[in-house]
């Protein structure tokens, strides 16, 4: 029943908070756990999962909303009869999904296709429904690459369509990863026409579904109604196929098994049509007609044991005065699935009267809230609930939540929602941006501008007191000119007022940062060191991503004269990560930084100005997010920005050290450098990319040339170079380039290369093919300030030396290796002139 739920919950009510409270009315913090790792409550992330698509699903069946006041329950597979009997005594009939419902194939086309498929030389595999996880399809095709016959033997349609966008690239990724474009067809959104011509194609039907979260399979009846075997799991509904009506495999099954389950089938065709003929049969026993006859001769026998029943208990009895009907009792599971019949979005009071205090708060904080356990609430809110009562703590919630509404509207919120005088105490355990926008809405009646929230949002993150804000806003001449009764005046006093006094929630309960006690951001550390602000995934093994381009760490950290604060970080494993990075301690740069040989960053600041404070902020700025999938590292799709190690106390550097403090005079300019892609050369030390280029350091549309360097793709590339410390230099970026003919020819010797500089052409000489030759670039006069970018632009075409002119063949530009050098001299200029005009005119 999850799917029903959920589709019942997310599209016709649209309320996650919905989900989270039947979860946890039903399975305690054990489903509220669930909820919190799948995000699907999150506020500030996109959900990672859906439960009820997730091997979660078996432990959360939620057939508890259903099941207890049945009188009697019809199911369609063993499977199901199991899977209810924990939660019903009442009398079951087990049927199954009749065949006639869905469509198969005629018996001229059955027959059809046995002739056809005893002289195929290929296998036709067929696997269509919604393309999902839950399928298995990747190991379809990591079966064909590891199973060379049935690559050859074998082709494979996947019909249907694509719920899951990420994982259809995935697949389409390990079609191109093992050469599969021939054999592997997909085939998005078909019409019932197509499915019926593929049903007819097909010889062999795949069907490994997992988890089992359904009780019976519709797509399994109509494989079995084509009369041709099906290759399935053996688990949930599918278990019950007869053993020689289809292939089973265990759940856990190898890629390589599955291949030879596939190979059996596709090698011998007797066995396909007598595991068809036999599959079919099986579907044949249960018709709608012996559905509706069994059904039927349930029900009756099921009223006539009630009618029994109720007789007994009457015999015997005097008659007496009819009692005034009562509603029956409901179970709180009941409550809950007769509030997600009517369609409610809004918690029910139920919920508040009965669960543990300890699990309320989880749910506050996880599915009101949309928070992570990390935000360290649960404790506050835990002394809020039993400071206010159960009772008041639903109203105040409720009122949150309609706060939340307006401001997602885009609407200010009306005094009225401000009866509750203890309303915007609970708001203040918020994301403080997002406390910030209910400031807003309730003080002053509207929405936050563009960058109103955030300024007092970073007040807050850095240890303003929270009350102090809200009587800030309380104070402003803007809410004076609001037009308001006495009472609605009141009201608003009165909330703000009950603001405790006191910083950014959690920021009190952290840790102190002392020496030897690092902030470490990994699983290894139960518990949250640190205020993470703005948008972060879960933490891993060695750290914690931010997944914004801004993010901020609030810690605590005891007083620390003569020691620096040392942060640890890294972002993507890629040349193609050349984000700017800025990181603030308090408004200020970092005084040191060190580039670890792993590509990690540690950053050093100075604590001399910062002793005083015990609440210190790290604002962190990348830029952008990248993500994995994009930069060649992985299918990881999610947006990242920054990877956090650790934060750590340690002994000042001692100032006698150059690099603490720089020279009187100002900080020494940078050496000159130029880098591309993460290479980088200095005056005099050449790059070479060699016969096998690193990929991280191969630009995009360049590939890696077979005889060494790197070769633009088409005719046509395009370098960005980062350069520094080009102030007063007279340098020169000086390439080693060859040409050759991007498709087979001959007669051709020479070719035309055009160069670039920022869209700017400099030069169009003429060069000999597949020959080296240098090129010179003056990148000095665009560079005044001593840093910056230019983007070099080659492209070359043949020259036909016969006609004297550009032809419209390309040819390719092969990069062998470049240097910062020294300026060119007129006279070597003037000499390489005349060198490649004495080349043309040969």
């Amino acid at each position: 029943m999850q799917h029903y739920l959920a589709w019942k919950i997310f599209e016709q009510i649209g309320s996650p908070l919905k989900y989270a409270e039947m979860v946890v009315n039903l399975y305690g913090e054990e489903g509220l756990s669930i909820i919190e790792s799948s995000k699907i409550c999150s506020q500030i992330r996109p959900p990672i999962y859906g439960p009820w698509d997730s091997d979660h699903v078996q432990r959360l069946p939620a057939l508890e909303l259903f099941l207890g006041r049945a009188k009697a329950v019809i199911v369609h597979s063993e499977f199901a009869r199991t899977q209810i009997a924990r939660f019903t005594q009442a009398p079951t009939l087990r049927l199954g999904l009749p065949c006639d419902q869905k469509p198969g194939l005629t018996e001229a086309e059955i027959a059809a296709w046995q002739t056809r498929t005893r002289s195929a030389l290929r296998t036709h595999f067929v696997a269509f429904g919604h393309i999902t996880q839950g399928k298995s399809l990747h190991l379809l095709l990591d079966a064909f690459a590891e199973t060379p016959e049935l690559k050859r033997n074998g082709r494979l349609t996947i019909a249907g369509f694509p719920r899951d966008r990420a994982y259809l690239s995935e697949l389409r990724r390990l079609v191109d990863l093992h050469k599969l474009q021939d054999i592997v067809t997909f085939e998005l959104g078909v019409s019932m026409e197509r499915l019926q011509e593929l049903k007819r194609e097909a010889d062999v039907f795949l069907n490994l579904r997992y988890p089992n979260t359904e009780s019976a399979s519709g797509s399994l009846v109509e494989q079995l109604n084509c009369a041709k075997p099906v290759i399935v799991l053996d688990s949930g509904c599918y278990a019950e196929l007869p053993d020689d009506g289809g292939v089973k495999l265990p759940v856990g099954v190898s890629a390589g098994q599955i291949g030879e389950a596939m190979l059996g089938l596709a090698r011998d065709a007797e066995k396909r049509v007598a595991m068809g003929a036999r599959g079919i049969a099986h579907a044949r026993a249960m018709s709608s007609d012996v559905y509706v006859r069994r059904l039927l001769d349930f029900l009756r026998a099921a009223a006539a044991d009630r009618s029994e029943k109720a007789s007994l208990g009457r015999k015997g009895r005097k008659a007496a005065p009819a009692p005034v009907a009562e509603a029956p009792a409901l179970s709180v599971p009941q409550i809950l699935a007769a509030s997600i019949a009517a369609g409610e979005a809004r918690p029910c009071l139920v919920t508040f009267l009965n669960l543990p205090v300890e699990q309320l708060a989880f749910f506050i904080q996880v599915g009101v809230f949309g928070l992570d356990r990390a935000a360290r609430i649960e404790a506050e809110l835990i002394h809020f609930i039993r400071q206010v009562g159960r009772l008041e703590a639903y109203l105040i919630v409720n009122q949150v939540i309609r706060l939340r509404q307006f401001i997602r509207r885009g609407e200010g919120a009306s005094p009225a929602v401000l009866l509750r005088p203890r309303t915007l105490e609970l708001c203040a355990l918020l994301e403080p941006r997002r406390l910030a926008k209910i400031f807003f809405a309730v003080i002053l009646g509207r929405c936050a501008g563009e960058g109103e929230a955030d300024a007092y949002a970073r007040q807050i993150e850095a240890g303003r007191p929270i009350r102090e804000v809200a009587l800030e806003i309380f104070g402003s001449e803007e809410f004076g000119q609001r037009a308001l009764s006495t009472l609605e005046r009141a009201a608003i006093r009165r909330a703000v007022t009950t603001i405790p006094m006191r910083e950014m929630p959690g920021a009190a309960v952290l840790p102190v940062v002392g020496v030897g006690r690092p902030i470490a951001f990994s699983n290894a550390e139960a518990d949250a060191q640190a205020c993470l602000i703005g948008e972060w995934h879960d933490a891993e093994r060695d750290g914690v991503w931010s997944g914004g381009a801004q993010a901020a760490i609030v810690f605590r950290m005891a007083p620390a004269d003569g020691h620096d604060l040392v942060l640890h970080y890294s972002g993507l494993d890629s040349s193609q990560d050349t984000r700017e990075v800025t990181i603030r301690l308090g408004g200020r740069p970092a005084d040191r930084r060190e580039h670890k040989p792993d590509g990690s960053v540690e950053l050093r600041f100075s604590l001399a100005d910062d002793n005083a404070r015990d609440v210190l902020r790290l604002d962190l700025d990348c830029g952008r997010t990248l993500r994995p999938i994009d930069v060649g590292l992985g299918h990881d799709e999610r947006n990242l920005g920054l990877f956090i190690h650790s934060v750590r106390l340690e002994t000042a550097v001692p100032a006698a050290m150059p690099a603490v403090a720089p020279p009187p005079s100002g900080p020494p300019a940078p050496a000159p450098a130029v880098s591309l892609m993460g290479a980088a050369a200095a005056p005099g030390k050449p790059f070479v990319y060699g016969e096998r280029p690193q990929i991280g350091q191969i630009p995009e549309g360049w590939v890696a040339y077979r005889r060494g360097g790197i070769r633009c793709i088409d005719g046509r590339g395009a370098l960005t170079f980062q350069v520094t410390g080009l102030v007063d230099s007279q340098l020169c970026l000086r390439f080693l380039l060859r040409c050759i003919p991007s498709e087979v020819m001959s007669g051709a010797t020479y070719c035309m290369l055009r160069v670039a500089l920022d869209g700017t052409v400099l030069s169009d000489p003429v060069v000999e093919l597949d020959s080296d030759f240098e090129l010179s670039i003056d990148v000095q006069p665009d560079f005044r300030t001593g840093s910056g970018s230019f983007t070099l632009e080659l492209s070359a075409a043949i020259y036909d030396d016969r006609a004297g002119r550009e032809t419209s063949i390309a040819a390719d530009v092969i990069l062998l290796s470049w240097v910062l050098d020294e300026g060119e001299r007129p006279e070597a200029a003037s000499a390489r002139a005349e060198s490649l005009a004495a080349i043309a005119g040969d």
